[in-house]
C-alpha cells in the first residue's frame, strides 16, 4: 500500500490501541516483497482494518476506510476426506476406525482455493469500534460497527473493479464453490 498511517510508539499503542490493523495469512507471502507484489498502491486510512485470509490476491489501488475482511475456506488447497481402511479386531470382525484423526481428512495443496482481485476500489464503512472496552488487539478480538466481509467457498473468486463498496456488507458475501462474483461500475448514458 502506498499510504499507510504511522505505526506510532509503544506508549500510544498502550493508551489508544493501534492506528490500523493489517493481518494476513502466512501463505499470502512469506516475505514482504511477495506481499508487495500482490498488494500495490492504494491506501489504508487511519483507524482502518484489512484482514486477508487468502493466498491468492491482487489488490491494486484499493483504498480501505473502515473494515475489509476477506476469508477463504480453502486458503492453500482443499481438504480431502480420507477413506478409512477396515481393520480386523482379530475375531473376524471389521471396523472402520471412525474415531481416528484421519477420518477428518487431510489438506491437499492444490489450486482449489479462493482468490480475490480488486482494482481501483474504495471500501468505506464505519469499521472498528476503537473505543469499545472489550477490544483485545493482540488476539484480534475487536468489535465493529460495520464491515465489508467477503467469504470465499472452495474455488470461488471475488472481483471488484472501478467501484466503491459502502456500508455494512455483512451478508456475508458468501460465494459458492467454483463461482466468480464480479462488482464493477456500470455507466448508463
Amino acid at each position: 500500500m502506498r499510504d499507510v498511517p504511522a505505526v506510532g510508539d509503544v506508549q500510544e499503542y498502550l493508551e489508544h490501541g493501534p492506528g490500523f490493523i493489517f493481518l494476513f495469512h502466512p501463505a499470502l507471502g512469506p516475505l514482504w516483497d511477495i506481499i508487495a507484489q500482490k498488494v500495490r498502491g492504494g491506501a489504508l486510512m487511519e483507524g482502518s482494518e484489512l484482514v486477508m485470509e487468502v493466498a491468492e490476491a491482487r489488490l491494486v489501488d484499493v483504498t480501505v476506510d473502515g473494515s475489509l475482511l476477506i476469508k477463504a475456506d480453502n486458503v492453500v488447497g482443499h481438504v480431502e476426506s480420507a477413506v478409512s481402511k477396515p481393520s480386523s479386531d482379530g475375531n473376524g470382525r471389521y471396523s472402520n476406525n471412525k474415531g481416528n484423526s484421519s477420518s477428518n481428512g487431510r489438506l491437499e495443496y492444490s489450486a482449489v482455493n479462493g482468490r480475490v482481485h480488486m482494482m481501483n476500489v474504495t471500501v468505506q464503512n464505519i469499521g472498528v469500534d476503537w473505543h469499545h472496552p472489550g477490544n483485545v488487539y493482540w488476539q484480534h478480538k475487536v468489535n465493529r460497527h460495520e464491515a465489508c466481509r467477503v467469504l470465499l467457498h472452495g474455488k470461488s473468486e471475488f472481483e471488484a473493479y472501478d467501484c466503491k463498496i459502502s456500508g455494512n456488507q455483512v451478508r456475508p458475501t458468501a460465494i459458492p464453490c467454483v463461482f466468480v462474483l464480479c462488482y464493477t461500475v456500470v455507466c448508463v448514458a
